[in-house]
């Protein structure tokens, strides 16, 4: 796995989770939309199955927010090792840049913007830092593939 490939899985990992997070809203708004009874008794709607229209979607809503539950487990794993690693940098600014990036996920202009240097010196120590980085012998690597 390439230094770099290593330390983005964070934020791809934090921009699923959020994903997954805007999935589960439209799915309580939903749920919170679906079947009704009348006041004679009569349901309005019925599924097949005869439960409650809404019980597909709150047993899809539990499902996904479980799997957010381990992805932000990973993702707590993944940003205390980064975290170490960066820290072996003997570099006061290498490990700064890298902390905003991969940590606090920031992009280049906001760093060059925090550290007051350019867009372009932001990319060089970027470039050096991961040149004098090494990755543990146990590195996290999280599988984002679909699930088939």
């Amino acid at each position: 796995m390439q230094k770099t490939e290593y330390l983005s899985q964070g934020r791809r990992l934090n921009d699923m989770i959020a994903f997954e997070t805007e999935r589960i809203r439209e799915l309580r708004a939903c749920a919170d939309r679906i079947g009704a009874v009348r006041a004679d008794g009569e349901r309005v709607q019925q599924s097949a199955s005869g439960d409650a229209p809404y019980a597909r979607a709150l047993q899809r809503i539990w499902e996904m927010q479980e799997n957010i539950d381990r992805q932000l487990a990973q993702l707590i794993a993944l940003d205390r090792q980064i975290g170490e690693v960066i820290g072996t940098l003997l570099s006061g600014d290498y490990r700064m840049l890298l902390c905003y990036r991969y940590l606090n996920r920031k992009s280049w202009e906001q760093i060059a913007d925090l550290m007051h240097i350019d867009p372009s010196t932001a990319r060089r120590w970027h470039r050096k830092a991961i040149e004098m980085l090494t990755l543990p012998d146990d590195a996290i690597f999280i599988d984002m593939r679909p699930a088939a």
